[in-house]
């Protein structure tokens, strides 16, 4: 992969990319995946929370059935 990754840049770098270039370049992108994946799961626990959370007119309708 690492190779690859050497090559890709190299064709568009004006210079030749090194090993420890394109590792650096790996890790990168490696570590924008990860912040993305935890903003993702992050937003589906919130989304999953409010989905949970009562309406105003569930609470109101649990007030007033005690209400006889």
């Amino acid at each position: 992969m690492l190779e690859d990754t050497r090559r890709f840049w190299t064709k568009r770098a004006a210079e030749q990319v090194s090993e420890e270039n394109a590792r650096e370049a790996v890790r990168g992108v490696t570590d924008l995946f990860t912040l993305l994946a935890q903003w993702d799961q992050a937003r589906g626990q919130t989304q999953e929370a409010e989905l949970q959370r009562p309406s105003g007119s569930d609470i109101a309708q649990s007030t007033n059935a005690g209400r006889t």
